[in-house]
């Protein structure tokens, strides 16, 4: 929720995921906790940071640059369907050695109402239609999701989303609602007990659940979130602890900086705007 951290946290993971050479496909439905990874690097040709291959936003009203994102990540995963067959029986053991993408939605609340308020319905199930099979089919085809949402009810996050999602993270101390609708129901005794030695006073205090996609066993723990470094962050930040302005620099110098240039640029040509983005 509001206050929870999320942003620093999403922040810090999307880093790892980008200094780990994946792509990242990245729909906001702001932009200000993304100008890191689409601002131009004067060093570097005018070009965003490396791994960062697209960034769609939702600020407009009905949110089509955010919707170009989840159809960059649909169409990558369906070329990969496409010859998958072909793969798995040429070389069964490395058939899906695809690079991983990270799709990362956030604000997704906001942008499903936007879709709702803005759209024929048909547009706004096309989309999250797309949403459903890569939270399906993508994970085996190497392309992941992210969803970030202030809360977990069925207005911001669908019951079939969350359910193709084996891990699960609640900022802070799970609310019931919470416990109701964000975990797999076989999660829930293990994130309860977990839930009731969790102190609240405790900042940056974090709940992980996951349930294994092959065997079915879940599992939940407690862990201690952590303020980490991105691109556009600033050290000098007064709502910082000091902290940052001794690892950061660090940090960013051996890990940021150093991400190689593997990917273009990816989006759609635009000749004349359609319907929808008028």
């Amino acid at each position: 929720g509001t206050g929870s951290g999320k942003s620093f946290a999403v922040r810090g993971w999307r880093e790892q995921f980008r200094a780990s050479l994946w792509m990242l496909i990245l729909a906001d439905g702001k932009g200000a906790d993304y100008a890191g990874y689409f601002a131009p690097q004067m060093g570097d040709h005018g070009l965003p940071v490396p791994g960062s291959v697209a960034v769609g936003l939702g600020s407009s009203a009905k949110g089509m640059s955010y919707v170009g994102a989840v159809v960059l990540a649909y169409q990558i995963m369906q070329e990969r369907q496409e010859g998958s067959l072909e793969g798995k029986i040429k070389d069964p053991e490395n058939w899906n050695s695809f690079i991983p993408v990270l799709l990362v939605m956030d604000e997704i609340k906001g942008m499903r109402e936007k879709w709702k308020n803005n759209l024929s319905k048909a547009d706004a199930k096309a989309i999250e239609s797309m949403v459903t099979e890569i939270t399906a089919l993508g994970r085996e085809l190497r392309v992941h999701v992210m969803l970030i949402s202030q809360d977990a009810r069925d207005q911001s996050i669908p019951g079939v989303w969350n359910s193709n999602l084996p891990l699960t993270i609640s900022l802070g101390k799970p609310s019931d609602m919470t416990m109701d609708k964000a975990f797999e129901e076989s999660a829930v005794p293990k994130v309860r007990m977990v839930r009731e030695s969790m102190d609240p006073k405790i900042k940056g205090r974090c709940l992980i659940a996951s349930v294994d996609p092959v065997t079915g066993a879940a599992d939940a723990t407690e862990y201690q979130g952590y303020l980490g470094y991105s691109p556009g962050e600033s050290w000098d930040n007064a709502k910082l602890p000091p902290e940052a302005k001794q690892k950061w620099p660090q940090f960013k110098e051996q890990v940021s900086d150093r991400v190689p240039r593997m990917y273009s640029r990816q989006w759609f040509r635009i000749d004349e705007k359609s319907e929808l983005q008028q």
